[in-house]
């Protein structure tokens, strides 16, 4: 994994926890909904960063002339 999208992966956590503390503290019901929607959107984004830095590499061809059990 890259030290680069591990980097922001991290930075978006902070971000989702930081707005999930909003939405704790928010006073007006629709506020906090807006806080908690903008956390998980961070989390997600995490998430998927994580997951795509730590896909298996390959040759570097997409489907092009080759098996599923990887071979030409």
């Amino acid at each position: 994994m890259s030290e680069d999208a591990l980097s922001k992966a991290e930075l978006y956590l902070k971000k989702a926890n930081r707005y999930g503390e909003l939405a704790k503290q928010a006073e007006l019901g629709y506020l906090a909904e807006v806080y908690h929607k903008i956390a998980v959107q961070y989390l997600s984004m995490a998430e998927d960063l994580l997951r795509w830095a730590d896909r298996p590499r390959g040759n570097g061809r997409i489907g092009i002339g080759q098996r599923p059990d990887g071979r030409p």
